[in-house]
């Protein structure tokens, strides 16, 4: 007869000496590697590089580096936009799976399983949605203020992507999982912690498992209950402390960032089922919860299977919110504003769903929004279409939601405000039939895809005969073309 394959359990011990060697180690605590000395200096230089950046300088690693790419085209969500508009199929795909990605996170904030494949270029970089994650990681650093309380964590989220491409690199993903937790935040009041992203109510945490079959990368997340809804105390910081006794791994007085910050390698002979037995470890540890919440518990197989028929769901309003901003495109001039396109967007359409499919927990928009939304619903179970479409309007104008976590969630809350747009003429390319507004530091080339971002110029484009002009020289240019028409009048 077969021996039962080994499972996780938070009473048992699986601490080792870290010097034996590694394929004998059932779980490795990723710092204390090491190789995990060199990783971090490669992390920390380029974490020092993108930190405390201006808010808009945005960067293409590919460019800065040298490298080419010939699997990671756009840096950023703005370039892809741009791209999609003219008929790349491969920048839609991008915005699509960023899209799916962003709906899932912005209306589940516990009790659900998702999957996202990555890819690798020539130079063992990540790639994720078409894009390289350095790139991820640069812009989330440059677009977190210095004296925020959410930049350690962006921080250690750029380490742990050094880490993921060293030991893939190694090979040792395909024996190992890496495993990280990102609990809520807790070191902020509520209203700082709602202000960035996180649902309050539940305290969900994150549960990530990357690894490599066959070379092929993968991450899967789990969200789980933080704590029971309402007023609850968190019970996330006691089950961490015993899984982190179960891994080997000392939590028990480490913050949420400094969690994120320690991952672990488990081997995949104690996780034959993925992120799936390391909810199950959660879960135990908590005495018998269910994805952190306390209520009945499911088929953990069945469970998963069910979550992905549950996205499949979503698929009508990817397809619609992705061709929206895509139509939008001349209203995106930087990285920010297309995070703030994709949120707007996403979050108006997300809220007619809502009204639809009660499984969604209305106050992921906010308590006033919730409102509208449970008024909504039962408007519409009588029939009454008019009180549907008064609530719909107020839920999606008070409307507070978010994705992931992130310093410039507040930011994406506004409306983009925006001067008049106007035709004018790139001064790189000489295309005369480009539209945008001239008072914005943010310019771009649909021809050349020439791209000025915070006055400096990111990009000339295509045609390399242009000189390097100043953001300066190109207002002089489009001044001259306005007094050059007002003469002709």
């Amino acid at each position: 007869m077969a021996e039962a394959a080994p499972t996780l359990n938070y009473e048992q011990d699986y601490s080792h000496q870290v010097d034996a060697p590694l394929n004998f180690a059932p779980t490795v605590a990723v710092p204390e590697m090491q190789e995990d000395i060199f990783t971090r200096q490669r992390a920390e230089h380029f974490i020092q590089k993108f930190t405390n950046q201006a808010m808009h300088e945005c960067v293409s690693l590919e460019m800065d580096d040298g490298h080419e790419n010939k699997h990671s085209r756009f840096s950023n969500l703005m370039e892809a936009i741009h791209s999609a508009k003219e008929g790349d199929k491969e920048a839609r795909k991008m915005i699509s799976e960023n899209v799916r990605t962003d709906v899932v996170e912005r209306t589940i904030k516990t009790g659900h399983l998702t999957k996202v494949n990555l890819e690798t270029n020539s130079h063992g970089q990540l790639i994720q949605f078409g894009q390289t994650m350095e790139s991820v990681y640069a812009n989330a650093l440059m677009n977190t203020p210095g004296n925020s309380k959410m930049l350690p964590r962006s921080q250690a989220e750029a380490r742990n992507g050094f880490r993921i491409e060293n030991l893939h690199r190694q090979g040792l993903l395909e024996d190992y999982n890496f495993v990280v937790f990102s609990m809520a935040a807790d070191d902020m009041s509520q209203a700082e912690m709602k202000k960035a992203g996180f649902f309050t109510e539940t305290m969900s945490m994150a549960i990530q498992v990357t690894s490599a079959d066959a070379s092929k990368l993968s991450t899967e997340t789990a969200f789980v209950s933080g704590k029971n809804s309402g007023q609850h105390p968190r019970h996330d910081k006691q089950a961490m402390s015993k899984v982190g006794q179960s891994l080997g791994v000392d939590y028990q007085n480490k913050s949420s960032a400094e969690v994120i910050n320690t991952p672990v390698l488990v081997h995949k002979s104690l996780m034959p089922n993925g992120v799936i037995d390391m909810v199950k470890l959660y879960d135990e540890s908590l005495g018998g919860t269910f994805f952190g919440e306390h209520k009945t518990r499911e088929d953990y197989i069945k469970y998963a299977a069910d979550c992905k028929t549950r996205e499949q769901g979503f698929n009508s309003k990817v397809h619609s919110i992705t061709e929206e901003i895509i139509s939008n495109s001349h209203n995106v001039w930087a990285p920010t504003e297309a995070t703030k396109l994709l949120h707007e967007v996403s979050e108006k359409h997300m809220v007619d769903y809502a009204i639809n499919d009660e499984t969604i927990d209305a106050m992921v928009f906010g308590e006033k929004a919730a409102g509208h939304i449970n008024e909504a619903r039962q408007a519409h179970k009588e029939g009454r279409v008019a009180d549907v479409a008064k609530h719909q309007s107020f839920a999606e104008q008070t409307a507070e939601s978010s994705s992931c976590p992130n310093a410039t969630n507040d930011d994406n809350k506004g409306k983009n405000k925006k001067g008049g747009i106007e035709r004018m003429t790139c001064p790189f390319c000489k295309d005369p039939d480009q539209y945008g507004d001239p008072c914005s530091p943010n310019q771009h080339c649909n021809s050349c895809k020439a791209t000025v971002i915070g006055g400096k110029v990111v990009s000339k484009g295509s045609k390399k005969s242009y000189p390097r002009l100043t953001l300066f020289e190109i207002y002089l240019d489009i001044i001259a073309k306005q007094k050059s028409k007002s003469n002709n009048k």
